[in-house]
């Protein structure tokens, strides 16, 4: 199977780097020999800047130029294009360079995906797990967080990207609903592990913001007015936005049939369903 690894920096810390690259080397590693892994990224922060931060550690990493902070997910979305069209890679896997592979977590993925190669495949990060629930049989959980998420090549074709009307935050939510409401499954592995610690990281007000514009679309896109409306009332009363720097809405909602906004879970904010704790 040939997997590609995408990866979007932003001002990241030199040791989060080469943490996440030494990392990415030893799961590449205690792979079968019959796999291979290709690493592909855009650096947001520096668009005039030389490709050199993950290449110094690993030097066959395609960098793909810099379009500047033009957003998560846009950048992944090129990513993944470069991976499935050019490459012609079986599986794109995302992962946040904040965190790290454990060295079984792409061959734990691979396991999965040959087990159930239609679904969207979630990392359980550590230490910390993320509190939403999932089944302990099926595995199957209401949406995937895209900190480290595997991709498979049909779900890709079928689904199409990640949309990049979301700057950034949400992009997840909204790519697991859509993949549930056209009958692919979403699971959780267990012991597909990667590191992400969160705990008490400090929230500054940019963050915060981008959290309310992006529950704002997601409201919009999925027809639930009722979460729309709290999140642009919020925008405006609370976070110093007005009609006029509201970010334009697309002209045009996507349908869906109310089976599938059935997938969906605005009834608990930003959890997006139920919690374990």
């Amino acid at each position: 199977m040939h997997l590609a690894v995408g990866v979007v920096t932003y001002h990241n810390e030199i040791q989060e780097l080469a943490r996440f690259c030494k990392a990415f080397e030893i799961a590449v590693q205690k792979m079968p020999p019959h796999h291979s892994v290709a690493l592909i990224w855009i650096d947001n922060g520096h668009p005039q800047k030389p490709c050199t931060p993950l290449s110094q550690w690993i030097p066959q990493a395609v960098c793909l130029p810099s379009e500047g902070n033009v957003g998560y997910t846009r950048s992944i979305n090129r990513i993944m294009r470069q991976a499935f069209e050019k490459l012609g890679v079986d599986a794109f896997v995302s992962a946040n360079p904040d965190g790290a592979f454990h060295h079984l977590t792409l061959e734990n993925f691979i396991r999965h995906h040959l087990s159930h190669p239609t679904a969207l495949l979630e990392a359980k990060q550590f230490p910390e797990e993320h509190p939403k629930v999932f089944d302990p049989q099926t595995l199957e959980t209401p949406w995937s967080s895209g900190c480290c998420l595997f991709i498979p090549k049909l779900l890709y074709k079928t689904i199409g990207p990640l949309d990049d009307q979301f700057f950034m935050y949400m992009e997840d939510v909204d790519f697991s609903w859509r993949t549930r409401a056209m009958g692919f499954p979403v699971k959780l592995c267990p012991d597909a592990l990667y590191a992400h610690a969160v705990v008490n990281r400090s929230v500054n007000e940019v963050s915060i913001h981008q959290h309310y514009l992006s529950a704002r679309y997601l409201g919009w896109k999925w027809g639930h007015r009722r979460f729309f409306r709290w999140a642009e009332k919020t925008l405006l009363k609370k976070k110093g936005f007005t009609r006029q720097t509201l970010p334009e809405l697309p002209k045009q909602r996507p349908s869906f049939s109310w089976k599938q906004k059935r997938v969906t879970c605005f009834g608990k904010v930003f959890s997006f369903g139920e919690r374990r704790w």
